[in-house]
C-alpha cells in the first residue's frame, strides 16, 4: 500500500488543480496550488504558502463549529 495515490483530476482553475485519490487507504482530495510564472519565485512561494495555511485554518474552524468540511493533512 502506498501512502498517496492520485486517481484523477476533478477540477482545474487559475489558482489550483484538485485531484481525488487515496491517502493511507482512505478516499481523499488533493489540492495542488499552481506557481505563477509572472511572479518572483520567492514571492510566489510565500503567497501560495499563506493561502494554503489560511485555507487550513478556515477548514479547522468549520469543523470546530460542526460544519461539514474536509480535514486538512500535511
Amino acid at each position: 500500500m502506498t501512502a498517496v495515490a492520485v486517481d484523477n483530476l476533478l477540477f482545474s482553475g487559475a489558482e489550483a488543480r484538485v485531484y481525488e485519490g487515496e491517502f493511507f487507504g482512505k478516499r481523499a482530495a488533493f489540492k495542488e496550488r499552481l506557481a505563477k510564472g509572472y511572479r518572483h519565485p520567492d514571492m510566489d512561494l510565500a503567497i501560495r504558502s499563506r493561502r494554503t495555511v489560511a485555507e487550513a485554518k478556515a477548514l479547522a474552524k468549520c469543523r470546530k463549529w460542526s460544519c461539514t468540511a474536509s480535514t486538512p493533512r500535511r
